[in-house]
């Protein structure tokens, strides 16, 4: 980790997702590039973002 901030911009996440991400204050991220899969570990709470270090 280099401390770069990126910022996720998801159109379609579930409320559950975005919730858990308000309570922990972190995500999930897998993938290259800057269309990535968010979500937790262990958890169905997935959806696709966009990252951009705005």
């Amino acid at each position: 980790m280099d401390g770069s901030v990126w910022h996720a911009d998801m159109a379609a996440a579930p409320r559950a997702l975005v919730e858990q991400l308000a309570a922990t204050g972190g995500i999930w991220v897998a993938g290259a590039g800057t269309q990535v899969a968010v979500g937790y570990p262990d958890r169905s709470l997935i959806a696709v973002a966009r990252l951009s270090s705005r």
